[in-house]
């Protein structure tokens, strides 16, 4: 299957992890289906996130601190299941994040 259709998330993964995408699958797949207006800093905290980094891990990659790395992600959430909402997801738990 195809990675990802946003370039900037292919190389994002790739980056972190190249020997095990599938544990990024579902933020990647919300972010190439829903994440068009989430930004670069969003979209690596969400994957980080999703792959088990801690707060404090994600923050450190970004060179800011745990709860602005919480923001970060809670923010990237609420854009994609903004997107995901608009384009007619019913379920929450359709999004998969």
């Amino acid at each position: 299957r195809e990675l990802v259709a946003y370039p900037e998330v292919r190389k994002l993964v790739m980056k972190e992890d190249m020997l095990a995408p599938d544990k990024y699958w579902p933020a990647i797949n919300a972010l190439s289906r829903w994440g068009h207006n989430v930004n670069p800093r969003q979209m690596r905290a969400l994957v980080m996130e999703s792959s088990g980094a801690t707060l404090d891990e994600i923050g450190k990659s970004l060179g800011v601190t745990g709860a602005r790395s919480r923001q970060l992600v809670e923010a990237a959430k609420k854009k994609i299941r903004t997107s995901a909402l608009r384009e007619g997801v019913t379920k929450a738990e359709d999004v998969c994040l």
